[in-house]
C-alpha cells in the first residue's frame, strides 16, 4: 500500500513508502481505508515476500484521531525532506516502457518491409 508520509520519528525520510500488510486480520493484516491518516508503525519483514516495510494488527497502528498516547510518547516528529512521487515515476516508467515497444516496433517493421522488397 502506498502512503503519504507527513510526519516521520525514525528510520523514514520520504513523502511516500510503500507499507505491506496482509489483506484482512486472517493474515495479521490491518484494513487501511484509503483517504483515513494514521500513525503507523512498520518494522523491515519479509512477512508477505520481499523483505518491505511491514505493519501488522499486533504493531500499535492506529487511525490518527485515536494516537494521542502514542504520539506523546513519541514526541515531535519531523516533516520527511525527500520528496517522492511514485504515481508521477510509475507514469514515466510506463511512458519510458511504451516508446521502447513503440521504436521496436518500428524497427521489426522496416526490417521485414526491407526484406520484403528485397526479394522482389
Amino acid at each position: 500500500m502506498l502512503v503519504n508520509v507527513k510526519e516521520t520519528w525514525k528510520g523514514i525520510n520520504k513523502t511516500e513508502v510503500t507499507i505491506a500488510t496482509g489483506s484482512n486480520d486472517g493474515d495479521c493484516g490491518i484494513p487501511f481505508v484509503v483517504g483515513k491518516e494514521y500513525l503507523v508503525f512498520a518494522t523491515l519483514s519479509d512477512m508477505y515476500g520481499d523483505k518491505s516495510l511491514t505493519s501488522i494488527i499486533c504493531d500499535p497502528t492506529t487511525e490518527l484521531g485515536n494516537a494521542a498516547e502514542g504520539i506523546s510518547i513519541l514526541g515531535q516528529g519531523q516533516v520527511p525532506t525527500q520528496d517522492v512521487n511514485s504515481i508521477d515515476n510509475r507514469k514515466m516508467i510506463v511512458l519510458i516502457s511504451g516508446g521502447v515497444v513503440f521504436i521496436a516496433g518500428l524497427v521489426g517493421f522496416f526490417g521485414w518491409y526491407q526484406s520484403k522488397k528485397n526479394k522482389r
